[in-house]
Formats: C-alpha cells, sequence, structure tokens
C-alpha cells in the first residue's frame, strides 16, 4: 500500500511538473514584432544568416531599401567572385493571416524575385527575418549604417 502511494505522490507530482512547463509564455517571454512597413524596412541590411548558419568568410549581401520610392540596391558576392550590383523595385503587403509579405521585381529584365517572402522584425528592427513563400529558404538580416565601399 505504501509503494501504491509513492507512486501516485510521483504521478502527480510529475503532472504538475509537465502542466507548468506547457503553460503559455509570458507577454515578457514571447519575443514582441514590430509592424513591418516600408519606413521600418528603409535603409541599409546585411545578410548575416542563411538556412541559420552564417554566411561562408568573404561571402556578402547588402540591400538598402529606399521606402519612399519602393525601390532597392543589392551589391553581393554570392555567385561570383566579383559585386554585383542588382535594382529594382519591391511592395509590402499584409495577407489573410496578417503575415507581411515582401515581393519584388528586377530591373536587369530577369523579371520577379524568384520568391515572395514573409518578412518579421523584432521590436527595435535592428534585424528581420525572411522566409520563402515557396520553399524552405530562410535569410537573416541585420540593419547596418550604410553598405560598404566595395
Amino acid at each position: 500500500m505504501e509503494l501504491i502511494k509513492r507512486i501516485t505522490t510521483l504521478i502527480l507530482a510529475a503532472t504538475a511538473l509537465l502542466a507548468v512547463s506547457c503553460e503559455s509564455p509570458t507577454e515578457e517571454e514571447t519575443p514582441q514584432s514590430m509592424d513591418v512597413t516600408y519606413s521600418t524596412l528603409d535603409g541599409a541590411w546585411q545578410l548575416t544568416a542563411w538556412q541559420g548558419k552564417p554566411l561562408a568568410e568573404g561571402l556578402y549581401c547588402y540591400v538598402a531599401f529606399n521606402g519612399e520610392t519602393r525601390r532597392f540596391e543589392m551589391h553581393d558576392n554570392l555567385g561570383s567572385m566579383y559585386d554585383n550590383l542588382t535594382t529594382g523595385s519591391f511592395s509590402l503587403e499584409q495577407d489573410d493571416t496578417k503575415r507581411y509579405i515582401i515581393s519584388g521585381t528586377y530591373d536587369n529584365g530577369v523579371g520577379d524575385w524568384n520568391s515572395a517572402y514573409v518578412v518579421t522584425m523584432p521590436k527595435g528592427g535592428d534585424s528581420m527575418v525572411w522566409s520563402s513563400t515557396t520553399s524552405d529558404d530562410l535569410s537573416t538580416y541585420s540593419r547596418i549604417d550604410a553598405i560598404p565601399e566595395l
């Protein structure tokens, strides 16, 4: 009988611990996101991670967004050892589930971006994460003062 009491006590304690660990995080524990707008996106950004991993040494991708004109300028060496300048236009919208979606078109005749992206921006606006709407691509950008001289 004593063994049954001990087992019952252990089961109740484990259940209580499990219930506490499964509670929803409080507002303080939940990272807060800010609205992604043309003005919060405005400025220069550096690609700091792709698929959750930092870029390999020597690789770079810098993007400057102009929220007023809705134009972008991108410098990268991801597909070449040389700097590649790409320009174009972009747009933001909010879908039915209140996600912020960015899409764009290149100026060089190639057409639309390969994908539209869900953009999340933690409070403070110092970083943003882009998640492709058509693939598993995941990119993290950090705000910088300006695109460096290349």
